[in-house]
């Protein structure tokens, strides 16, 4: 009776396995650049009081706030923005 050996299959597989590898670590720069470049900037919306949504507080998000608002009294402090109240709710 003879025996199979299986020897080549670990190798192989190592081999493809750090391929992969390499392809996805080159590929990761491209992909967290373009997820660092965030959303085109807003524009502030007019307020809306009856849904409690006042920007007044807020102004266009320049350098780590790009893409976001920030807040006039607290500089570099970045948000989205106020969130609306829940229905029923009179603010």
């Amino acid at each position: 009776m003879f025996r199979l050996r299986f020897t080549p299959r670990p190798r192989v597989f190592a081999i493809v396995a750090g391929a992969l590898l390499v392809i996805g670590i080159g590929t990761a720069p491209a992909w967290a650049q373009q997820q660092q470049q965030g959303p085109p900037d807003p524009s502030i919306p007019a307020n809306d009081g009856a849904r409690g949504l006042v920007y007044d507080g807020f102004k266009v998000g320049t350098g780590r706030c790009k893409g976001l608002l920030e807040v006039k009294s607290v500089p570099g402090a970045c948000t989205h923005g106020p969130d609306a109240s829940f229905a029923g709710t009179d603010v």
